[in-house]
């Protein structure tokens, strides 16, 4: 019994060759899992800033102040804007604005892909001193359309900014890209119906 025990140098590279394959597939799998978690942790993030965003819109218009012979209380819109003041608190800035009317305006931003709202408050019918503030509420937006309904039909505002004629309703879709393929869209609707005496 003279034989030695052992592996051959074959054997070893062999081994080694395999533990290298399964080390590289458990990486390509372990790499693959974490993609996936990060993009369902983003298309949450965007569904909830979404949401969050078409919410507010949705309470704003509900509150609306309008009074066509003071400028500051009439809705103003256009081509991707729309601008109206309400007395709902202000709650996004987080700041100390007093109990009071905000003039908020919405506005789509093509170049930066982003849907952006400014608040400014009143005071006694006329902005304050204070500086506007503003917030891009959503990215990876495409475009954003803005919609008065007029009793009988939705009509998109179009055009220059100019002074709203009476609706029942106002509305926004907005249309967002998701992801880095740019063909995958969803719309995202709200609308909201204006106060009686409008």
């Amino acid at each position: 019994m003279g034989g030695r025990s052992g592996f051959t140098l074959v054997e070893l590279w062999v081994a080694l060759a395999l533990t290298a394959v399964l080390f590289a597939l458990a990486n390509g799998l372990l790499y693959g899992m974490a993609r996936l978690d990060r993009a369902a942790r983003t298309a949450g993030r965007t569904a909830r800033e979404a949401e969050f965003c078409l919410e507010v819109f949705r309470k704003e218009v509900g509150e609306i102040r309008h009074d066509p012979a003071d400028p500051s209380f009439t809705i103003l819109g256009g081509s991707g804007m729309l601008a109206y003041s309400t007395s709902r608190r202000e709650i996004i800035a987080r700041d100390d604005m007093p109990r009071g009317f905000n003039r908020v305006e919405w506005r789509f931003d093509p170049a930066r892909h982003v849907l952006v709202r400014t608040v400014s408050q009143l005071a006694h019918g006329v902005a304050t001193v204070e500086a506007p503030r503003s917030q891009v509420l959503l990215n990876g937006v495409a475009e954003v359309r803005f919609l008065r309904h007029d009793g009988r039909q939705w009509v998109a505002l179009s055009g220059g900014v100019g002074p709203l004629e009476p609706g029942r309703a106002l509305g926004m879709e907005v249309v967002q890209v998701l992801g880095e393929d740019v063909r995958e869209r969803r719309v995202l609707p709200a609308a909201a119906l204006l106060p009686a005496e409008w």
